[in-house]
């Protein structure tokens, strides 16, 4: 499924499927969920305003939290890459939970997940001068954005400290979407995401290794 997102013909297909194939497996484990399990808090939930999910959005929430830490893999490879080509942060992150997030933005930012993420417009809308109709398939380009030198002095250069003052504004860094969590194209399992990638940044830091 991870592999088949970003690319095209029968491979794009096969991942379709299998996502259709793991919905339809994620609906019947949170049918046959014991009680006070984390899948049966997900088939009970409800919103705001007390209604319950319908069962294809609460399988889908599920596999959103489930989700990043098959996908984190890619994410902690980078990171590794990361730690081999600096090695003078490996003391950093290894002693310092600031450092270690801020590594994990930095990859995050460098080493987005997908290049781009596709849509289609939900409405009429004008944006920027560019108009956009209904139905319109609309492309937001994450490497690029993640690039803009009007937002990361220095776009190209790899650089975790950028992340030590304070959270970037969730239009400046889009490695997993863009948006808001709740209406927008933006990953649910980020934040799940930032954790296990910090984590494992920490773990990779005090490994030995040789190359071969």
């Amino acid at each position: 499924m991870i592999d088949g997102a970003g690319s095209f013909g029968p491979r794009n297909l096969r991942g379709r499927a299998l996502r259709l194939r793991t919905e339809a497996w994620a609906r019947q484990v949170l049918r046959d969920a014991p009680p006070e399990t984390i899948a049966a808090r997900v088939a009970g939930h409800r919103d705001a305003d007390g209604q319950s999910l319908d069962e294809r959005t609460a399988a889908v929430e599920f596999l959103n939290l489930l989700r990043p830490t098959v996908a984190i893999a890619r994410f902690i490879m980078f990171a590794a890459l990361a730690l081999h080509l600096h090695p003078e942060w490996r003391s950093r992150v290894a002693e310092n939970e600031e450092s270690r997030l801020a590594f994990a933005q930095e990859v995050r930012r460098t080493t987005p997940f997908f290049p781009v993420v596709g849509g289609t417009a939900a409405r009429d809308v004008e944006w920027d001068g560019v108009r956009f109709r209904r139905g319109d398939w609309v492309i937001l380009d994450l490497f690029a954005t993640n690039r803009d030198p009007q937002l990361w002095p220095n776009p190209c250069t790899f650089a975790p400290t950028r992340f030590m003052s304070g959270e970037p504004h969730h239009n400046a860094l889009v490695p997993q979407g863009g948006g808001f969590y709740e209406d927008g194209h933006r990953c649910p399992g980020e934040p799940a995401t930032v954790d296990l990638l910090a984590s494992a940044v920490g773990r990779l830091a005090t490994a030995e290794y040789s190359r071969l």
